[in-house]
């Protein structure tokens, strides 16, 4: 697969709860170039990590081991961070306040993951 130059030494944080979907999007994300920050299982991980830095972006899974990830994402948004919700829950569900941001129905092809993300970076 041929580096997409938007993600090439991207810092992307990953929340996903999934130990096998989390290793295989680490993969992915690694193998296109960017560096990831992740895969954090809780939502308490996840923004235990934004104290070392803010990503370029985020891919969230919604339903983690401790809750939804909505109130991640609202701190992302807030600091004009883009992210991508990628999950098997209903899209319905996203907040209104949180609904300009992409939301990817599992299960997705490699190719839409990277193109989510790398259309996200581009519109930040």
């Amino acid at each position: 697969m041929s580096e997409p130059s938007a993600l090439r030494e991207c810092v992307i944080l990953l929340a996903e709860d999934d130990p096998i979907i989390g290793s295989l999007l680490q993969d992915l994300l690694e193998d296109a170039g960017a560096t990831v920050i992740g895969p954090f299982p809780s939502l308490r991980q996840a923004e235990a990590a934004l104290a070392f830095g803010m990503p370029a972006m985020a891919l969230l899974d919604v339903n983690l081991v401790d809750g939804d990830v909505f109130p991640l994402a609202k701190r992302l948004q807030e600091c004009a961070i883009p992210y991508v919700l990628f999950s098997a829950s209903d899209p319905a569900l996203v907040p209104d306040s949180l609904k300009p941001r992409r939301f990817l129905a599992k299960p997705a092809s490699s190719r839409d993951i990277l193109a989510a993300v790398t259309d996200m970076l581009g519109r930040a």
